[in-house]
Formats: C-alpha cells, structure tokens, sequence
C-alpha cells in the first residue's frame, strides 16, 4: 500500500471515531431548551364588557381565545385580563346566559396589549352583530 493511501484511511477511521463518540453523547447528554432563554412572542388582551342598552358593567362574562386555551370571567366591573396570548390572528369569543354570543377575530401583536370595549346585547332584543371598539396600546 502507498503511504497516501494509508494516511488516507487512518483520516477516515479517525473520522468515524469522532462520529460515533459525538453521537454517543448527544444521545446520552441531549440539549434541552431552556425556558428562560427561548423567544415567545405574545400579547395582552384586556378589555370592558358592558351591556349595550343600560351600559352596565356585566359581571360572570366568559371571554375564550379560541386555540390557545387562554379564557377569563369578567369581574365585578366587567373587566377582564388574559396574558400571554399569542400572536397572530386569534377567535375571541365572548359569551354570558342571556346574551347573545360574540365571535370576533382579532389580531396580537408581540409585546402590545389589546383592549377592548364589548357591548353584549341580550337574546330577546339581538341584532346581527353586537358592537365591538378595540385598539392596540404598546406596553410601555
């Protein structure tokens, strides 16, 4: 055998080696991400839901984001505060006994907080769509 192709399979065995101990410890020690350091990029939806004819603060309201698993009751002001919600176009849907239910698309955007003003019309006396007002305050 010529000394090239000596030196040439000593390269290559020398190689494998290298393979086979890199993916033996990758295997036995895996990278795992860390939470702290990952980049998620969410929102903040608050908002006031009222009835449309007295303008009464309506408490015990369900606000849902449809995909995300994010929801919240409005309180005794009917004001209601989901956080990390992420960004995008979400389903927000609104709804309470009594009342006719909202589904409104919205949009998050990352690192801005959404608010609403939701006016719920009741059963008896609904329209086709309840009014909804929003804008987008940045986080400051």
């Amino acid at each position: 055998m010529k000394t090239t192709q000596i030196r040439s399979i000593t390269w290559l065995c020398v190689a494998l080696c290298l393979l086979t101990f890199s993916l033996a410890v990758a295997k036995t020690n895996p990278i795992t991400p860390n939470p702290e350091t990952e980049l998620t990029l969410n929102g903040t939806v608050e908002g006031t839901i009222v009835d449309l004819e007295s303008g009464k603060a309506l408490t015990n309201v369900l606000v849902r984001i449809e995909g995300c698993k994010k929801a919240a009751m409005t309180n005794q002001y009917g004001r209601f505060f989901l956080e990390e919600v992420p960004t995008g176009v979400c389903c927000m849907k609104v709804s309470k006994r009594g009342y006719q239910k909202v589904q409104n698309d919205i949009i998050i955007q990352d690192g801005a907080l959404t608010k609403f003003t939701i006016k719920l019309q009741t059963e008896e006396n609904a329209v086709a769509k309840p009014p909804v007002s929003s804008q987008i305050v940045q986080k400051g």
